[in-house]
């Protein structure tokens, strides 16, 4: 999955400055492709640190074990450029997410104003999208925040009231639905036609590549946005 990739690129767009872990995080980054091989050995020798640095370095920034980061490398694969089909479809998708109800916007809204703690989580291709619509809703006066879940992370949204759940295609809603059903208020963002016990479901047209579902997702979150914006 994509969610190493973006742990490792906020890590380094957090830092201030330059040490052992952003060289290590910048190591990995550029060779993103070997390291679901590489042995801890192996990776220490790439990035010019001993095993046990490298072993601090995974606990320091999120993994829990240098196993863990490499069950999570994936390799980028060839964008291609849009087909003629894919432009069609994301041209219906535009239509039938200006078509969403905006009492369901507002319903959605609602929740996210009196809530405590909005959590909106997913796996990595979310967080682009995601990440924008934080800082919009801070700047309206609204602190939410996103997180990325990987095998055994669910602990990192255990105090929140409100889920907000992008799944476009359905694998992070079947792998994680168990423990998301306990949770008091939870939205689905989806594109997947299966029916999930959920306040409220956006669905967001038809499967599309993994390239273009950020735009469906920002075309939902500026509609919650601007509906946002009218909240007293």
């Amino acid at each position: 999955m994509d969610s190493v990739i973006y742990i490792l690129l906020n890590f380094l767009n957090g830092c201030i400055q330059e040490d052992t872990n952003t060289a290590i995080a910048r190591t990995i980054l550029n060779h993103i492709y070997d390291f679901q091989g590489y042995s801890l050995a192996k990776a220490s020798e790439v990035c010019n640190v001993s095993e046990s640095t490298m072993k601090r370095f995974c606990i320091e920034v999120g993994f829990s074990s240098y196993s863990h980061l490499r069950k999570m490398c994936k390799m980028y694969e060839k964008i291609d450029p849009p087909m003629e089909h894919d432009v069609k479809m994301m041209n219906l998708n535009y239509n039938t997410i200006e078509a969403i109800d905006p009492k369901e916007i507002r319903k959605v809204n609602q929740m996210i104003y009196y809530s405590k703690k909005a959590v909106i989580i997913g796996y990595g291709n979310f967080q682009y999208a995601a990440m924008y619509y934080q800082k919009q809703l801070f700047s309206l006066g609204k602190l939410i925040e996103v997180c990325h879940i990987y095998p055994d992370s669910n602990f990192k949204v255990k105090d929140a009231d409100l889920l907000i759940v992008v799944s476009m295609k359905g694998r992070f809603l079947k792998d994680n639905y168990e423990w998301i059903t306990h949770y008091p208020h939870k939205v689905l963002i989806t594109q997947c036609k299966e029916e999930y016990d959920f306040d409220t479901i956006f669905h967001l047209g038809e499967p599309t590549l993994d390239i273009y579902e950020k735009y469906d997702l920002l075309h939902i979150f500026d509609l919650l946005l601007n509906d946002y914006k009218k909240i007293e």
